[in-house]
């Protein structure tokens, strides 16, 4: 049995552990998008021929349960993004990494929104360089253009695949017993096109308070599980 030091002890470090950081999360979600998939008919994104083939980073954004999109308002005030932090070789990384496929921002303005909406409530405990450097990490390690390829799941205009072949094949990567999040679009795969479709826009993989761990993502998807999805 545990005695009353003991327990006071365990309770004083969950609260010490939740105080380190601006605001209280439970994991984290890592957020790859797929450009060719997101920007398809969005007059908001770079030209098509412009957009990167392989998966990018959206974002690192931490989440609860409860509440799967936090928000960070009060940390961003503590722990606002600061642009020198943005090493030479640190934007080379994140150039090739993450960087912004939209016409409204270039990739610092995308890396300091992200951060502030997201990335702040990490902080003290996750850096700003170390959230960044941590997001290019994952990247390498969780290539899903290859990952899907392997397992013939290759991009096309006329390819379509079902949510568990998505599903399985990142699995096949992070483990059979942790779930991913597959996100889709609903568009038309081309303009004058009258067919709404599920297009394939993101792909989310979880880990734990530290970013240490895999987990699994707890967020429902928005793709239709009885319908196709077109990876573009």
């Amino acid at each position: 049995m545990k005695t009353p030091a003991v327990c006071l002890l365990f309770l004083l470090s969950v609260i010490l552990f939740k105080g380190s950081h601006a605001e209280p999360y439970e994991y984290l979600q890592f957020v790859l998008q797929y450009p060719r998939g997101y920007c398809v008919n969005d007059k908001k994104c770079i030209p098509p021929a412009s957009l990167p083939a392989k998966f990018t980073v959206h974002g690192i954004w931490p989440t609860n349960i409860s509440e799967p999109i936090i928000s960070c308002d009060k940390a961003q005030k503590l722990h606002s993004f600061n642009g020198n932090l943005i090493t030479p070789s640190l934007k080379t990384d994140l150039l090739q990494s993450w960087p912004s496929v939209l016409t409204d921002k270039d990739d610092m303005s995308f890396w300091e929104h992200e951060y502030n909406k997201h990335g702040s409530c990490t902080a003290p405990a996750i850096t700003q360089t170390a959230y960044f450097e941590r997001a290019h990490k994952f990247w390498k390690e969780y290539d899903l253009y290859s990952i899907l390829e392997q397992k013939n799941i290759k991009p096309g205009q006329s390819r379509s695949y079902s949510l568990a072949d998505f599903e399985a094949a990142v699995k096949s990567k992070i483990g059979t017993d942790t779930k991913p999040l597959i996100l889709c679009k609903q568009a038309k795969l081309t303009r004058g096109s009258t067919t709404t479709n599920f297009i394939l826009r993101e792909i989310v993989i979880c880990f734990d308070h530290q970013g240490t761990n895999l987990v699994n993502c707890t967020r429902s998807t928005d793709c239709n599980q009885k319908q196709k999805i077109y990876y573009v």
